[in-house]
């Protein structure tokens, strides 16, 4: 079970602004959230979320269009998916909350669906 977020984006004349609405932990939770970068520019990330762990991505040209998933794994050999894989645009933050509680050290794999590649984010520990 999980809630996936996206952002909004608001055309203003020619130019368009996008903001991202990724709910990354507050600094009173004190809680780490840590990086991967794809060699295009794209960025997943995983942190810290009072139901467990949050995938975030930040899609680049290099996924622009592409079919993405997300799945936790866990130091213990467990591991979790998604509510199913979504379709990237460019400049558009997605995330997904994993509501498994506390697991221990765990990171994020994103997957590539289209192409069959993956990133890992580095672990962090709830």
């Amino acid at each position: 079970m999980g809630t996936l977020t996206r952002t909004v984006t608001t055309l203003t004349g020619c130019a368009a602004l996008t903001t991202a609405l990724v709910l990354l932990p507050s600094t009173a939770s004190a809680a780490p959230v840590t990086c991967a970068n794809t060699s295009g520019g794209s960025t997943v990330c995983i942190g810290n979320d009072p139901d467990g762990y949050r995938a975030i991505v930040t899609p680049w040209l290099d996924l622009d269009g592409a079919t993405l998933d997300f799945d936790l794994r866990c130091a213990d050999g467990r591991w979790f998916g998604s509510e199913g894989a979504f379709q990237a645009q460019a400049g558009l933050a997605r995330s997904y909350v994993f509501k498994v509680g506390r697991q221990g050290s765990c990171f994020v794999r994103l997957i590539d669906r289209t192409t069959g590649r993956n990133w890992d984010t580095p672990s962090i520990v709830r």
